[in-house]
């Protein structure tokens, strides 16, 4: 994976300057699950649900409770008219300078 995700979205510039040499590019979450507190399904996709926006990334964790969320989350998100990207597909319709970045 090309991409460092920050441990709490705590970074700071040289985090991105580490990063950006070893070849990641540094991608924050701008959606909580909070997943990893074991919530319940429920409350998953009401975060989900009530914080989306266009280009939303939302952050996951691998507990028993998120993929019984995503059974939920995918089909109402597309409903409302979203399309779930692998997040390099999101990230390349960025222009770079919004990245941060010196790519051509």
């Amino acid at each position: 994976m090309p991409f460092l995700s920050p441990p709490y979205n705590d970074f700071d510039e040289r985090i991105v300057r580490i990063a950006a040499e070893l070849g990641y590019t540094t991608v924050l979450s701008s959606v909580d699950t909070a997943d990893w507190m074991r919530p319940g399904v429920a409350k998953i996709v009401r975060r989900v649900l009530g914080r989306i926006h266009h280009g939303a990334i939302v952050l996951m964790h691998p507990t028993e409770q998120t993929p019984a969320a995503l059974v939920d989350l995918i089909p109402a998100l597309q409903g409302q008219g979203y399309t779930l990207v692998p997040i390099s597909t999101l990230l390349s319709a960025v222009p770079t300078e919004e990245l941060g970045e010196d790519r051509p």
